[in-house]
């Protein structure tokens, strides 16, 4: 669930806030886990255009293992060259968030 609700672009701080500590017990795995494109809930965050630093900070801290946990990305899903290359880079979740930034 928390995978769902970092991706989705509607959700708030105490949704996060609430599952975090309905889950206090092993949050720590929970946000270490990958889903089916490598990422952990951390990196769906920091490619959501609504998650905000306050969002960030919280999941960090609630697992800070998961802030530099990397995942392999296609570089055509990552850079803005449009091209379908056969190249892949491993990215942590900060980069992501800074990338959809614009920084």
């Amino acid at each position: 669930p928390i995978h769902k609700v970092c991706s989705c672009t509607n959700n708030s701080l105490d949704q996060l806030q609430s599952i975090i500590h309905d889950n206090k017990n092993d949050i720590r795995n929970i946000l270490e886990q990958i889903d089916e494109l490598s990422m952990t809930a951390l990196h769906l965050l920091c490619l959501n255009p609504n998650a905000t630093p306050e969002m960030l900070k919280m999941v960090s801290n609630a697992c800070p293992q998961a802030v530099t946990m990397q995942a392999e990305m296609f570089t055509y899903l990552y850079d803005d060259d449009t091209r379908p290359t056969k190249g892949r880079i491993m990215v942590i979740p900060i980069k992501l968030w800074l990338k959809m930034k614009g920084l």
